[in-house]
C-alpha cells in the first residue's frame, strides 16, 4: 500500500494487482480493503482470490503463484513492468537464507531489477525499512496488515525474522548489506568469466575443465540458468554435477523433474526429458514417427534404415529402446548397448533410440545400425529416417 501510494505522489500511472490465498484470518478484510481504496483512489484493481491449495512448499508455491499473476495481468494489459514493495529487512532476511542453505542463486539478496517470464520486474524501496514504510502509511493514513504467519517460527525466514534480523543493531544490518554488496560485485567478475565458457549451442567440455571450480560452478548456473530452470540449487548439489562433468565424458544427471545436464558431441547442454513412446502398425501404412530422430538422414547409409517386411510381421511396433534389446545380423546378434558404446552414442539418446519389432517381439531393424538378417535385401519396402 506504501508503493501504491508513492507512485499516486510521484504522478505515476499504476494499477494495483493483490492475491488472496484464503490463508489468513484477515485476508478478506484485507482484499476488501485494497479494493475500495483503488475505488475511491480510480484506481484499477486486478484480484486473484481463487482457492489455492498447496502441494509442497507454501511459500514457493504461493510466491510462484502471485508472480505469475502479476505477468498475466502485465501482458494482458500492455503495462510497463511490475513494481514490488520488498524492502531492506527483506534483503538481510534473503541473504541470511541463502547463507543457511548454501545456494548458488543469480543474485545475492534480492535483485533491485530482474526479469521473469519476459516481463522487467523493479524493487525501488529496498533503501528503505520495514518501519520506515509502516511510519509512512500511518502519516499518511494508509491501512496496512499485517500477516499473521509471520509469527510462525516454522519458516526459516519467519525464525531469520525474529531471532536474527530483529537483534542487528543499525549499524550490523549496514555491514551486512555491505558484505552482501561485495558478494554481488564477486559474483559478477565469476560470471564474467564464466561468460567466455558458455556459448549459444551449451559449454563445451573441455574448455570447462581447464577452468577454476569457481568459475565452472558459475559457468554451470548460468546455463541451468538459461533453461528456464528457476529453483536456486544448493551449492553441494552442483559441486555433485561438477564432478560429474570433471571425470565423466559421457552423462545424463537430472537437475530437476524433467530436466537434465547432458554431453552431446563434447558440449554439456540442457535436456528436456521427452515421453517414451510405442506404436502399433496393424498393417502397411506410412510410419509417424511419434519422437524426433536423432539420426541423420545419410543417403549413402540408406541401407542401415530400410528392411524388407512381409504381411507376416504385422502387426509391427515402433518404439523405443529397452536395455535387454538385441538384434540377430549377418554377423551374429548384437547387442543394442554394445552399439551404443561403438558408436558413442550420448546417454541420453540411447532411451529414446527408435526400433521396429515385428509380431514375433523379433527387432526386425535398428535405424542406423541396420535391419536383421531375415529383412535383408537389396530392394527394403520398410525405410526409417
Amino acid at each position: 500500500m506504501a508503493l501504491l501510494h508513492m507512485c499516486m505522489e510521484e504522478g505515476i500511472q499504476a494499477a494495483a494487482a493483490h492475491v488472496n490465498y484464503h490463508h489468513r484470518p484477515s485476508a478478506d478484510a484485507e482484499e476488501m480493503y485494497v479494493r475500495q481504496y483503488c475505488k475511491d483512489q480510480g484506481i484499477q484493481c486486478f484480484v486473484l482470490n481463487t482457492p489455492f491449495e498447496c502441494s509442497g512448499n507454501f511459500e514457493a508455491e504461493a510466491r510462484n503463484r502471485r508472480y505469475d499473476f502479476f505477468v498475466k495481468t502485465v501482458k494482458e494489459n500492455g503495462y510497463a513492468g511490475v513494481l514490488i514493495a520488498h524492502q531492506r529487512d527483506d534483503v538481510l532476511e534473503t541473504w541470511l537464507m541463502q547463507q543457511e542453505r548454501h545456494l548458488m542463486v543469480q543474485c545475492f539478496g534480492l535483485a533491485e531489477e530482474m526479469e521473469y517470464e519476459g516481463v522487467r520486474v523493479v524493487r525501488p524501496l529496498l533503501d528503505r525499512t520495514k518501519a520506515d514504510l509502516q511510519q509512512y502509511c500511518d502519516r499518511n493514513g494508509i491501512k496496512y496488515w499485517i500477516d499473521e504467519s509471520n509469527n510462525d517460527l516454522s519458516y526459516a525466514r519467519n525464525r531469520i525474522r525474529h531471532t536474527v534480523v530483529a537483534d542487528m543493531s543499525e549499524q550490523e544490518q549496514i555491514q551486512m548489506l555491505k558484505d552482501i554488496q561485495q558478494a554481488n560485485a564477486e559474483l559478477k567478475d565469476l560470471r564474467a568469466q564464466a561468460q567466455k565458457i558458455v556459448g549459444k549451442n551449451g559449454i563445451v567440455l573441455a574448455d570447462y575443465r581447464k577452468s577454476l571450480l569457481e568459475v565452472r560452478l558459475a559457468a554451470l548456473r548460468m546455463l541451468i540458468g538459461s533453461s528456464g530452470i528457476k529453483a536456486d540449487q544448493s551449492r553441494a548439489f552442483m559441486e555433485q554435477l561438477d564432478s560429474i562433468c570433471v571425470r565423466h565424458n559421457d552423462f545424463d544427471q537430472q537437475i530437476k523433474a524433467g530436466y537434465e545436464l547432458v554431453q552431446n558431441k563434447g558440449v554439456m547442454q540442457i535436456f528436456c526429458e521427452q515421453p517414451l513412446y510405442e506404436k502399433t502398425y496393424m498393417y502397411a501404412e506410412r510410419l509417424e514417427i511419434p519422437f524426433p530422430s536423432f539420426i541423420p538422414a545419410d543417403k549413402e547409409q540408406s541401407s542401415l534404415f530400410a528392411a524388407s517386411v512381409q504381411e507376416s510381421d504385422f502387426p509391427l511396433t515402433y518404439r523405443c529402446f529397452r536395455p535387454s534389446d538385441s538384434i540377430k545380423m549377418r554377423y551374429g546378434t548384437k547387442s543394442l548397448h554394445r552399439f551404443f558404446i561403438d558408436r558413442h552414442i550420448p546417454l541420453y539418446q540411447r532411451r529414446y533410440w527408435p526400433v521396429v519389432v515385428n509380431q514375433n517381439s523379433e527387432i526386425i531393424l535398428v535405424p542406423g545400425l541396420g535391419c536383421s538378417r531375415d529383412h535383408y535385401s537389396i530392394k527394403p519396402n520398410l525405410v526409417v529416417l
